[in-house]
């Protein structure tokens, strides 16, 4: 099927799967066999995805796949017109789709008909991602600066350090992005916080909410437990056994044990655990 997908020419094509399934790769491969075969120059094929992260991904394959077929080439002249492939693909219209109609307007403006000082003020991805950037810390620092309790403690869930606020701000601009990619971001985000409205156990969330959540937490009580792992091996390597034996280590290391086996998928489908923030086991 995925040889279809690469293969099929002069229609169009709908190749729909899950996460992970191999879908980029066969955008790839299509690409590939569009260049390499049909020898369709590369400035002259337009690719679109919904982020700049995939768009860069995307380049930096197709380049991978054309510096592996020029080391295959027989002749001098497959090995240039690899080589004007290479060179074209930084200005190749492989681009998110907004980038994209942004280059259109940009360039055909006087053909809509539009102002071109009101072009010149439309912002790239870069220049948005920059004044996201700067608007969330803004928000960040007013908040901090009110010292919002509900702020607080959103803060304290994502690290256990008070000034560590990285994994936060990265949650909310990976949201961000996502929710850009929808009809209606406001409604969209919306919806994800009915999934936990009047909500009181763990285990009357969506079935998906409530396993992808103890999944993550298992392997990261898993992370810990090889960290304090090696740490103790060091410790029974280097200090006493006085040292050894201090009961605020040994507690530290067993109760996360003990966590990390409450957390375990045979344990939690027994289990209903209070959800609330304060709630610690």
């Amino acid at each position: 099927m995925q040889l279809k997908a690469i293969q099929t020419k002069e229609r169009n094509i709908l190749v729909s799967a899950s996460a992970g399934s191999g879908k980029t790769t066969v955008l790839i491969a299509r690409l590939m066999d569009l260049v390499m075969k049909d020898h369709v120059s590369i400035d002259s094929i337009l690719a679109m995805t919904f982020t700049e992260a995939a768009a860069n991904e995307m380049k930096k394959r197709l380049a991978t796949e054309l510096q592996s077929a020029m080391l295959t080439a027989q002749t001098e002249e497959e090995k240039a017109y690899i080589t004007r492939q290479l060179t074209s693909i930084q200005t190749a219209h492989i681009s998110t789709i907004h980038s994209f109609c942004l280059s259109i307007i940009q360039e055909y403006y006087y053909i809509l008909g539009l102002d071109p000082q009101r072009i010149k003020s439309i912002m790239d991805n870069g220049t948005m991602v920059l004044f996201q950037q700067q608007a969330l810390e803004e928000a960040f620092a007013k908040q901090y600066q009110l010292q919002d309790p509900v702020f607080l403690q959103l803060c304290q869930m994502f690290s256990a350090r008070a000034e560590n606020d990285d994994a936060l701000r990265s949650m909310i601009m990976n949201l961000a992005v996502l929710a850009s990619s929808k009809s209606n971001p406001n409604e969209w985000l919306d919806s994800l916080a009915e999934n936990y409205r009047d909500k009181k156990l763990l285990e009357e969330l969506p079935k998906e909410v409530y396993e992808n959540f103890f999944e993550y937490l298992h392997v990261e009580a898993s992370r810990y437990e090889e960290t304090l792992t090696r740490i103790d091996e060091l410790y029974r390597l280097k200090y006493d056994d006085q040292v050894k034996s201090m009961p605020l280590w040994n507690r530290s290391y067993w109760l996360l044990r003990i966590w990390r086996m409450h957390c375990s998928r045979r344990i939690i489908r027994h289990t209903a655990l209070p959800f609330s923030p304060s709630y610690m086991p």
